[in-house]
């Protein structure tokens, strides 16, 4: 499950859209971080980088 996702930028919108696409991934099936055969908590960042062009 993901939790406690944190954006930042300028652009508020593009936040929501990064916000909501993060929720959205959380829905697949992932395997949880192990510690001696148990699942724990992990905690990462996914950096995202986007460069639009006009």
């Amino acid at each position: 499950m993901i939790t406690d996702i944190i954006t930042i930028g300028d652009n508020k919108s593009m936040n929501k859209e990064m916000e909501r696409t993060i929720k959205a991934m959380s829905k697949t099936k992932w395997v949880p971080a192990k510690i001696d055969g148990e699942p724990v908590k992990f905690r990462f960042k996914l950096p995202i980088t986007i460069n639009i062009e006009n």
